[in-house]
């Protein structure tokens, strides 16, 4: 995700590279993998659709986990906030497809800490530990 569809806190479509790289197409089908094709043996589609699937795998285990951090609570983090558009981690989805959520509840420790929260996704809310979840770098940017 790089940005909101729109500022309206009930909606929670986002454009992703994929919007630009598909040409805003959602695509349902899954392709075959291209990436252990050796590449004298490939049409020039297999090529491209190699070199899209190298990209998105990279943008997933490079970029999405630089979202999500884990420091140790040594020192004072700012708490997740209802109505902060966040990732969902979902290992069983293809890496162009995220569950997009809004935070609607958070719930604080003890200690003031925020470590669980309601999310209200397309397909229903539920309730998530913090470290299955990532905020948006545009969410932190919204508060500043």
């Amino acid at each position: 995700p790089l940005c909101p569809a729109s500022n309206n806190p009930d909606d929670i479509t986002v454009l992703s590279p994929s919007h630009f790289l598909n040409l805003g197409l959602s695509s349902t089908i899954i392709e075959p993998n291209y990436t252990d094709l050796k590449l004298n043996r490939m049409s020039r589609w297999q090529l491209i659709q190699r070199l899209l699937q190298e990209f998105l795998n990279r943008w997933n285990s490079e970029y999405l986990t630089r979202l999500q951090q884990r420091p140790k609570w040594w020192a004072h983090h700012p708490n997740f906030k209802v109505g902060t558009l966040v990732l969902l981690k979902d290992n069983r989805l293809a890496p162009q497809q995220w569950h997009l959520a809004r935070i609607i509840e958070v719930y604080p420790g003890d200690d003031n800490a925020v470590r669980v929260v309601k999310v209200r996704t397309a397909s229903g809310e539920y309730k998530r530990n913090i470290e299955k979840i990532c905020a948006l770098p545009f969410a932190e940017e919204e508060e500043d």
